[in-house]
């Protein structure tokens, strides 16, 4: 995911206080304080954490906060579920996880690796089809 992306005339900026896009137009920055080398993207590359064995009564606020010394740009506790994903950095990832997996976290000991890309869906809704 990309934190700064750049399009067209637009300048989108991942806001991790809230999940959300902020647009501002670039033609609001004066273009003699831009040097054309910058114009490109400047693009940080994060990378999506799977946080498992979590509480279920943890928050999100709970979970940014274990991993706040990571910067977390993102974080999502799937509701009763007792998992999660955080996005970090690329640099910081590899920390995070040797840093944060198998520590107690309100009782629990928690799974931290990379998340896996989920499998990608038939549609079929599980249901098998006789031929």
């Amino acid at each position: 995911m990309i934190v700064l992306d750049y399009l067209g005339n637009t300048l989108r900026r991942f806001s991790s206080s809230a999940i959300e896009w902020q647009v501002t137009e670039v033609d609001q920055i004066p273009q003699n304080r831009i040097k054309r080398n910058e114009r490109e993207a400047p693009v940080m590359t994060l990378k999506s954490l799977y946080v498992g064995n979590l509480p279920y009564h943890a928050t999100e606020e709970d979970v940014r906060s274990l991993f706040a010394d990571y910067s977390p740009a993102g974080v999502r506790v799937i509701p009763d579920k007792g998992f999660g994903f955080v996005e970090v950095a690329e640099d910081a990832a590899d920390d995070a996880i040797a840093a944060l997996n198998g520590v107690d976290f309100q009782g629990r000991s928690l799974t931290v690796n990379e998340a896996r890309p989920r499998p990608e869906r038939t549609g079929e809704g599980g249901h098998h089809h006789r031929r």
